[in-house]
C-alpha cells in the first residue's frame, strides 16, 4: 500500500524536511516519507446486488458470491505477485478486470501502478476517485496527496484537507498526520491552529506514528498547546524513541539537560 506524507514545504515542494513551531530550543521535525508499497493481504469486496426476489434462491446466492469472492481474492493476490515481480503489465491486466467490476481494493492498486510503474497521474487519479467514492481510506489518502501537490489534479488544499479528513476519521495514520502538518503551519492558506494539530496528531500518535508522537513532544515542550511541560514532551518523544525515530534520542538529550527525564515517567 502506498503511504506518503506531506510537509509544510510541499507546497509548492516537497524536498525541506524541517519546520518549526517556534524559533526556539526544541524543533518540530516533519520528515517527509518516502513512498512504500505494501503488498497486503486482499480482501475483495463484491459491490453487485444479490438478487433474490423474482424466485431467485438466497442460499444459491450466498454460495455464488462466497464463490466469486475467493476466486477474486485468489485473482488479486495474483496480481500483487505480479506486480511485486515488476510483471506490471499482468498485474494490470487482473486489477483492471477487479477494478471494472467495482472492487474498491483493485481499483486503489490500479491507480498505485499507474502512478508508480506507469507515471500516469490521470488514470491514478480516476482509479483513487473511484476507490475513494467507496470508502477506500487509502484511496482518500492519496487522492488528499494529490490535491496538495497539484499532481494529475489542479492543487486545492481544501479538497486535500477533505479527503484527508475523511480518510482520518476512518483510521489512516498517515493523514491524521498530514493533517497536522497543515493545521500545525497554515499552509497554503490554512489558518494556522495548534489545537487541531495537536488533536489529529494524537490519532495518529495513538496507532503509533512515531512523528506524529515526536511533534507532539515539541509542542508541549514549546507550550504552544496549553502551559509548557517538558515532562510531558518527554513522554511523546520516549515513545517515539521506541518506535524508531532517531531524532527523538537527541531531543531527550537536550530535555536531559534541564530536567530529570526518568522522574517524568
Amino acid at each position: 500500500m502506498r503511504r506518503n506524507r506531506f510537509n509544510s514545504s510541499s507546497i509548492p515542494a516537497v524536498q525541506a524536511k524541517k519546520i518549526a513551531l517556534r524559533q526556539v530550543k526544541f524543533a518540530l521535525i516533519c520528515v517527509f516519507v518516502l513512498f512504500l508499497l505494501a503488498m497486503l493481504p486482499a480482501h475483495a469486496q463484491l459491490q453487485k446486488t444479490i438478487n433474490i426476489g423474482n424466485g431467485g434462491d438466497l442460499g444459491s446466492s450466498l454460495d455464488q458470491l462466497g464463490q466469486k469472492m475467493i476466486q477474486a481474492q485468489a485473482e488479486f493476490k495474483k496480481g500483487a505477485q505480479a506486480f511485486k515481480n515488476k510483471d506490471f503489465y499482468r498485474a494490470e491486466r487482473i486489477w483492471l478486470s477487479a477494478a471494472r467490476d467495482g472492487y474498491a481494493r483493485a481499483q486503489f492498486f490500479l491507480g498505485v501502478l499507474y502512478e508508480t510503474a506507469s507515471n500516469d497521474r490521470y488514470k491514478a487519479i480516476h482509479w483513487y476517485l473511484r476507490a475513494a467514492e467507496q470508502g477506500d481510506r487509502d484511496a482518500q489518502h492519496n487522492l488528499g496527496l494529490a490535491y496538495a501537490r497539484g499532481l494529475g489534479v489542479k492543487k486545492n488544499i481544501p479538497r486535500a484537507i477533505k479527503w484527508w479528513r475523511t480518510a482520518g476519521l476512518k483510521g489512516n495514520s498517515d493523514s491524521q498526520y498530514n493533517l497536522g502538518i497543515i493545521y500545525a503551519t497554515g499552509a497554503s492558506g490554512v489558518h494556522q491552529n495548534f489545537k487541531e494539530a495537536e488533536r489529529w496528531w494524537l490519532l495518529a500518535a495513538a496507532s503509533g506514528d512515531a512523528l506524529a508522537q515526536y511533534n507532539l513532544g515539541a509542542m508541549y515542550a514549546n507550550g504552544v498547546v496549553g502551559k509548557q511541560s517538558y515532562c510531558e514532551a518527554a513522554r511523546w518523544w520516549l515513545k517515539s524513541q521506541s518506535n524508531g525515530f532517531i531524532q527523538a534520542n537527541i531531543a531527550l538529550e537536550n530535555l536531559g539537560r534541564r530536567v530529570d527525564v526518568l522522574n517524568c515517567r
